[in-house]
């Protein structure tokens, strides 16, 4: 490794050095450190917005549970903030390198230049700025080490120059220590719970007659699937997870109910409600795990096991709260079960029993949904002949809205398979299941996004036929906005009058054909008896591959029956 350089040679080398596979940005900025990250092996990819490059180093990041990493130039700087929304709202390492200001510039209305910071600091763990060039070594580090600790969460580094120009300077050879950056993965350190707390949440559960777990995204990404497993089997105590850990175990197993909270199956909802221990591993307990706080009952005693100090009893006063990593915590837990000399623990036959029964209970619904042959094809039978199609090492990545409720609600995936879904942003899934794919070139990639979501960055599908990224995109597509049709209706149920229709309906568009014109595989289902075929079809040619499949437009999942209303009843705190 040379130390006698620019700065832009120490960035190409600690991209090396970290073990980061590919780049998504938009030129021109870094020029010189891209170029030999590229001639090193690393793959720059280019996108066509700086939005769609955020996603795309998001869904690296969430894949491969580690630093994905994006950049742009400072007039970019607006469009990356704005696609790191989702990587914030889940806490996804990413780190994102800008351009920035120019100090003999500044305040003169130089071409393309704005004060950008601000804008990433409502989206970012840690914002900060290099305006020396010897601080860039060890701000990238504290970058790195901001992402993967604790809960993970992207960084915003911005360098001096529009085009970060600044790294162009020498480096002095006492600058270069790559010792620090090399292997961030998330979690990059497994902090243990603490003693006394582990003891009083062990005295908790070994009393409880209805123990859960929910398992959120910090599960997830602690890698605690066999552990959650081993927990609950050893205190009788069913699981449900939320959407961002969701698969995390097999989810046709006696013990899984399902996805909690918002987006849920009605399962899941009633046994947290039934439950008075609930442990929150890994999971912030927010408004759409909890249905909008209106789970677990207001009498169930909460212990919460997270990483992040700062979640602890936000949203639910706590019997007991852990700080630490969810997977530690567990074993930490079971090991000072095992050795307090308590008798074997009751299997807790009757309340698994009726947490099974509501298991069994919304399985036979989908299955029964998922086979009506109705025409226009209902979302249900399309969710249930893609979990048939989908292989056993298949990366889910599921937009936001019906997308997320419909594949949430409705398939059954296992640990050797991989779900990702959009936090909020509508149509992140499209980049977010390229970047994906970059993390993982061997396994299928499929993307199930809404036409509303699909048209954000339709453009990247020419990126992914670019780079030659197999990605299969199946578009639900229902010619609109469909799941805002009741906000527009009012309740009223009266149609829409002309020319209010065209807020929520699109025009007719022939997006089949459009995939083929950017080079993708393109096919549209009408009927439902053809859809496992085309699916599979789509999943074994080879290249990008879109599957339009046209639904019926007045398909909504299922609201659990009762549950509250937005801000429903809340805890007491």
């Amino acid at each position: 490794m040379s130390t006698d350089g620019c700065a832009q040679v120490f960035l190409a080398e600690a991209i090396k050095k970290a073990g980061i596979t590919h780049l998504f940005g938009v030129p021109a900025a870094f020029t010189k450190a891209l170029n030999l990250a590229d001639d090193s092996g690393v793959c720059v990819i280019s996108a066509h917005s700086e939005a769609a490059a955020a996603c795309m180093a998001d869904g690296y990041a969430r894949a491969a549970r580690a630093i994905g990493l994006c950049y742009a130039q400072n007039v970019g700087g607006a469009g990356l903030a704005s696609g790191l929304r989702d990587a914030f709202l889940v806490g996804s390492p990413v780190i994102a390198l800008t351009g920035g200001g120019d100090g003999a510039t500044a305040y003169k209305f130089a071409y393309q230049d704005s004060d950008d910071m601000r804008m990433f600091d409502a989206v970012t763990k840690l914002n900060i700025s290099v305006r020396r060039v010897e601080r860039f070594p060890d701000l990238l580090r504290l970058a790195a080490r901001t992402a993967t600790s604790g809960a993970p969460g992207p960084v915003h580094v911005e360098v001096e120059g529009a085009a970060g120009q600044l790294l162009d300077q020498h480096l002095p050879a006492e600058f270069w220590d790559l010792s620090a950056i090399a292997d961030h993965s998330a979690p990059c350190h497994r902090t243990p719970g603490e003693a006394d707390a582990v003891s009083r949440a062990v005295d908790l559960v070994a009393g409880a007659q209805r123990p859960i777990l929910i398992a959120g995204g910090g599960a997830r990404v602690s890698d605690a699937g066999p552990a959650l497993l081993e927990f609950a089997r050893a205190f009788g105590a069913p699981i449900v997870t939320s959407m961002n850990a969701k698969g995390i175990i097999d989810e046709r197993d006696p013990l899984a109910c399902g996805v909690v909270g918002s987006y849920s199956r009605d399962s899941a909802n009633r046994a947290v409600l039934d439950a008075d221990v609930v442990i929150f591993a890994g999971s912030r307990a927010g408004g759409h795990v909890t249905n909008r706080w209106s789970l677990p009952a207001p009498s169930a005693k909460i212990i919460q096991i997270d990483i992040d100090a700062q979640v602890m009893g936000r949203n639910f006063p706590t019997a007991v709260s852990i700080v630490g990593d969810v997977k530690t915590v567990l074993h930490q837990m079971l090991c000072a079960y095992k050795e307090s000399g308590r008798p074997p623990r009751p299997a807790h036959a009757d309340w698994l029993r009726v947490a099974a029964a509501y298991a069994e209970a919304s399985r036979r619904k989908i299955e029964t949904s998922g086979r009506t042959h109705r025409t226009p094809i209902r979302p249900e039978q399309l969710c249930t002949e893609l979990n048939a199609s989908l292989s056993d090492d298949c990366l889910l990545v599921a937009d936001t809205g019906h997308a997320g409720w419909w594949t949430a609600s409705l398939m059954d995936l296992k640990p050797s398979q991989s779900y990702l879904r959009a936090a909020g942003t509508l149509g992140w899934s499209l980049p977010a299941a390229i970047g994906a794919q970059c993390a993982f070139p061997a396994r299928k990639v499929v993307c199930f996004i809404g036409d509303g979501g699909f048209f954000y960055y339709l453009s990247e599908l020419e990126t992914a036929v670019r780079y030659e990224l197999p990605v299969v995109f199946v578009v639900n597509n229902n010619s609109g906005f469909a799941q805002e049709d009741a906000l527009f209706h009012g309740g009223s149920g009266r149609p829409q009058e002309d020319p209010g229709r065209r807020f929520l309906e699109f025009a007719a568009t022939d997006i089949s054909g459009l995939a083929r014109s950017f080079g993708c595989a393109g096919y549209c289902v009408e009927r439902p008896q053809d859809l496992r075929e085309i699916l599979q079809e789509a999943l074994h040619c080879g290249r990008p591959a879109v599957v339009e499949v046209l639904t019926d437009r007045s398909a909504v999942p299922a609201a659990a029956v009762g549950w509250p209303a937005p801000n429903g009843r809340q805890r007491p705190s």
